[in-house]
């Protein structure tokens, strides 16, 4: 074990509460300044704001792991500490609060995280209060680095409905989304966005469209079902400036919490690192495929991402990305 060296501060309760207490001024005499070994990783650095739980695959503990097997160290905020997600009959833990959040994100401005990171992904929130520092953050880190990417996926809901606190759709709709490059909604969150009710693939594809009118790169669509769609099957659509593409998969009878935690990683991690959209999309889908079907083969709720390492990158199956406009 290294010794303890003398620039080393101790870390009790009373020295973190005195390290929050730091005014302003104190805080911006501090930035930039880093011993001779605090250099930056070598390696993609993703910043990831979103739920935590101690037990299960879901928010950042659903897509912490594909994003570093993809190469990417990955820096991440908790939204929440729970225990597990609410899908079981029992759930502790509690709200992470947003003054808290906002503590955590200075600290990211004090080591100059935004300098170097190349992306930033922001998931389940839960709190208006957590919304508006997160706004904050990605607004001064874009301004900050303007090749950084942020990532908006706007976890609202699912059908039959909206499951966050009805202040966020509004958030999402004015501030979050607004400064995105790419938004990974599911088709009732898109909805939400659209103010649309889609059900053909030119409904989509006008709603998306106005979308990336107003200043957002890539739309993601993720689980639709539109009129087209077999009933075995599930669609996921991006629409960019530069055309609309299609991904179609198998239907599971199952669906694990987290699936879309999983996808929106995967997608992040090709896309920040250069991939197309529609490679990004494709690579996504069939890696969540892998985990999927790894998953069922073991007959168990939470999704298996360690025993799907190797297949969620290197799938048996590609489910490739089909040009529709």
């Amino acid at each position: 074990m290294p010794a303890k060296r003398a620039t080393d501060q101790e870390v009790t309760r009373d020295a973190v509460e005195a390290a929050n207490e730091m005014t302003e001024a104190q805080a911006s005499a501090n930035l930039n300044v880093h011993r001779a070994e605090d250099q930056p990783p070598v390696d993609p650095v993703v910043v990831t704001i979103q739920s935590h739980v101690v037990y299960g695959h879901v928010g950042n503990d659903a897509a912490i792991f594909p994003l570093q097997i993809s190469g990417i160290e990955v820096v991440d905020i908790p939204t929440t500490l729970l225990s597990n997600h609410p899908g079981y009959p029992t759930m502790r833990g509690e709200f992470v609060e947003p003054r808290l959040i906002r503590n955590l994100l200075q600290g990211l401005r004090e080591r100059d995280v935004a300098s170097f990171a190349t992306g930033i992904i922001s998931g389940y929130l839960g709190d208006p209060g957590t919304a508006g520092a997160v706004v904050d953050f990605v607004r001064d880190a874009k301004a900050q680095n303007p090749s950084l990417r942020y990532l908006c996926d706007p976890v609202m809901g699912d059908t039959p409905g909206i499951y966050v606190d009805p202040a966020l759709p509004d958030l999402f709709r004015t501030e979050l989304v607004p400064l995105a490059d790419a938004i990974t909604p599911n088709q009732f969150e898109f909805g939400l966005l659209t103010g649309t009710t889609v059900t053909t693939q030119s409904e989509l594809l006008a709603a998306a469209d106005t979308l990336v009118a107003s200043g957002i790169g890539v739309v993601v669509v993720t689980g639709t079902s539109l009129d087209d769609t077999p009933d075995d099957s599930l669609d996921i659509y991006a629409v960019t400036a530069d055309g609309a593409w299609r991904v179609r998969t198998p239907r599971f009878d199952f669906t694990p919490v987290g699936t879309g935690d999983v996808y929106t990683a995967l997608f992040a991690a090709k896309w920040f690192q250069g991939g197309d959209v529609p490679a990004a999309i494709s690579a996504a889908a069939s890696g969540v495929y892998a985990v999927l079907t790894i998953t069922r083969e073991a007959n168990v709720s939470e999704m298996r991402l360690v025993a799907s390492a190797a297949k969620m990158l290197h799938p048996d199956t590609v489910f490739p990305a089909e040009r529709v406009r």
